[in-house]
């Protein structure tokens, strides 16, 4: 009598179950834990990006206006608020990533943008998202002026400094 059987038993597939069902229980939230941490590094990327590119339009708006040639810098939200998004910004929870408005949106990561004094000063406004502290910096042709929760200490200006190695000091 050849008795052999092919298969598994009721009680293997059981513990086969059981096992996934425990690396599951320890990935998902583990995975969940990395998606949020990916999307506030992503908000705050694209917001000290744009603080960047608009301190370098400024720099470029003062070199044009001293060789004479005309001022081409928006003076408006929804102008501002295209250049930002021209090169691909998209937004952690979709959509824009910059939104011509006085706030941020909080659901999902969209930066606000807001032209005050005349066109003269673009606001750039980080919304509260996840457990990411809102923030605001406000730049200029003068330079950048961070406020908010997430400012992380008083200072603004244009730094200058020479030499190597960590140092500390204050922008003029």
């Amino acid at each position: 009598m050849n008795n052999s059987s092919k298969g598994f038993t009721l009680i293997e597939l059981m513990i086969t179950v059981a096992i996934i069902g425990l690396l599951a229980s320890v990935a998902i939230p583990s995975y969940r834990d990395y998606v949020s941490s990916a999307q506030r590094t992503k908000l705050a990327v694209h917001f000290e990006e744009a603080v960047r590119f608009a301190r370098l339009e400024y720099t470029k708006g003062e070199i044009d206006e001293a060789v004479g040639n005309p001022l081409t810098l928006s003076t408006t939200d929804t102008g501002w608020a295209s250049a930002f998004n021209a090169n691909g910004g998209i937004a952690p929870g979709g959509g824009p990533g910059f939104l011509a408005s006085a706030v941020g949106d909080a659901n999902t990561g969209a930066i606000g943008v807001s032209v005050t004094d005349g066109g003269a000063t673009v606001v750039l406004i980080r919304p509260d998202y996840k457990t990411l502290v809102s923030l605001t910096a406000s730049i200029n042709s003068d330079g950048i002026v961070y406020t908010g929760p997430g400012a992380g200490g008083k200072g603004k200006g244009k730094g200058k400094g020479k030499g190597k190695g960590k140092g500390k000091g204050k922008g003029k």
